[in-house]
């Protein structure tokens, strides 16, 4: 297993003693070299900043033996938007590193966004939703915890998610009350270098409803709520596709004073 000592730790003098390299120094892990903050237009809100970075990384093991020192730039940029019916975010930023030691040197640049999105179409009623994002996962299945471009970046492989959405909701009435939903999802992940696909390939959509009585209710009350889900997967995932109904009601009818009978039902199917 790997020792790495990173980020701003300095080698100390007993183990340069105990090496026969020639000792590295690290330098100054992070700097911070510029940021910025605009605001051109009401509720309109804007960042910029660039980090730069040293790091020396000393790593052994019973197949590796090195000291590597790996130079790291990351601009990163924020808009955010707010408004009464409109509020969204988007977050950008690049991460580039330089690596050398003294039989390998090697650049990666991982680019990375997020952002989110609600409208309200209508107030209280009707709104659109969305949202992403693109990040980097652990693709040769060794180390499907760690997420590291430091400790693993040639097993790193891009996973980019997109959700869409829009929700419903029927206010309170005499008669009646609900609301219902529908959200599309996808999921595209690139390969690796030691993994050709690491099967997280999927589209999927769901619906659901739900319905209940309104104010005049007295001597009955009932409710429905009911969900479809349908997945695709990849082929590679071996996992087949999945498709899943369920529907769920009741009735309550009042008899007398505070008793009642309460009939319900259930369907699920997948």
């Amino acid at each position: 297993m790997d020792t790495t000592t990173q980020k701003g730790k300095i080698l100390s003098m007993r183990n340069a003693q105990r090496s026969n390299k020639k000792w590295l120094p690290a330098l100054t892990p992070v700097a911070l070299l510029l940021m910025t903050h605009l605001s051109h237009a009401q509720g309109l809100n804007a960042s910029a900043s660039v980090e730069g970075s040293t790091i020396l990384q000393n790593r052994h093991s019973d197949v590796r033996n090195e000291e590597l020192v790996t130079f790291s730039v990351k601009p990163e940029g924020i808009l955010r938007y707010d408004s009464r019916t409109f509020s969204g975010t988007v977050i950008g930023s690049v991460t580039h590193l330089e690596r050398d030691s003294e039989d390998v040197a090697r650049k990666d640049t991982f680019s990375e966004f997020s952002y989110n999105a609600n409208w309200q179409a209508i107030d209280h009623i009707l709104s659109f939703r969305a949202s992403g994002n693109q990040s980097y996962i652990d693709g040769s299945g060794g180390d499907f915890l760690i997420s590291d471009y430091f400790l693993n970046a040639e097993t790193l492989a891009k996973v980019e998610t997109q959700n869409y959405g829009a929700y419903l909701t029927i206010p309170e009435g005499d008669w009646i009350a609900g609301g219902g939903s529908l959200v599309y999802a996808k999921t595209n992940a690139e390969e690796s270098e030691f993994r050709p696909n690491i099967g997280l390939n999927n589209d999927s959509a769901a619906g659901s409803l739900y319905l209940m009585n309104g104010d005049n209710a007295q001597n009955y009350f009932w409710n429905l709520n009911s969900t479809y889900t349908k997945l695709e997967r990849s082929e590679e995932s071996g996992n087949g596709d999945y498709i899943g109904k369920y529907a769920t009601g009741a009735l309550d009818s009042m008899l007398y004073n505070d008793w009642g009978i309460r009939v319900t039902a259930s369907y699920d199917a997948n």
